[in-house]
């Protein structure tokens, strides 16, 4: 075999051996956040409103000039977590963020003669794991939770129902007063990982005084 036949084959064999290597790769999810125009979500309750503070991860397509190139591949079994913190980057408490579209850990029980729906913590893990699939409108997790007329908003997640079934979805353990926080959110997902910085800002009483911005570099 000449040297320009070699080189041939040596060529082809590592195009054939690095190609779908390459192409697994450039098929990656390819995850971001965003804050969603509609924020906050208000639910009207008797005598009271609360609104709900969301982020949404959205895994895009390989684009170029707005045309698709490859699909990418769903992120698989993807959590979030939650770190707050102060201003001066003193960490508060973390929790494990909850998917909207998961279900709530819930079950029908019996309170006080009568069928109610009742904390279930055996269903915390369902809404924490989900896939993300590619070039679809996002899923959102909630950040944090504030009612109409009060001051605190609160961190939510599946422990808001545990621990704040009683309080109206307050967790205790993540109350956050008036002022300015840094949240940082971990993704994270069997076959990708990021991770994003967000400014809350939390100025007053009412639903529209609660801000979430970013995300930023942490």
């Amino acid at each position: 075999m000449d040297v320009i036949s070699l080189t041939v084959a040596i060529i082809s064999l590592f195009a054939a051996v690095s190609m779908p290597f390459i192409y697994d790769r450039l098929r990656a999810p390819k995850l971001s956040a965003i804050i969603p125009e509609d924020d906050p979500s208000v639910q009207p309750l008797p005598g009271a409103r609360r609104g709900f503070y969301h982020v949404m991860i959205v895994n895009k397509n390989v684009e170029i000039k707005g045309r698709r190139i490859f699909w990418s591949h769903p992120s698989y079994h993807t959590r979030v977590t939650m770190k707050f913190m102060n201003e001066k980057g003193r960490k508060l408490f973390e929790l494990n963020g909850r998917w909207d579209r998961g279900p709530e850990p819930l079950a029908p029980g019996i309170a006080g003669g009568r069928v109610v729906f009742l904390p279930d913590s055996s269903l915390v893990p369902i809404s924490e794991t989900i896939d993300i699939s590619p070039g679809k409108g996002g899923d959102r997790f909630c950040v944090v939770m504030k009612y109409e007329g009060e001051e605190e908003c609160w961190g939510f997640s599946n422990w808001s129902y545990i621990r704040g079934w009683q309080r109206g979805w307050r967790d205790p353990d993540s109350r956050l007063g008036i002022g300015k926080y840094i949240v940082d959110v971990y993704i994270t997902a069997s076959n990708a990982e990021r991770s994003f910085r967000f400014i809350l800002e939390n100025r007053g009483r009412k639903l529209e005084d609660v801000s979430i911005k970013g995300p930023y570099t942490p």
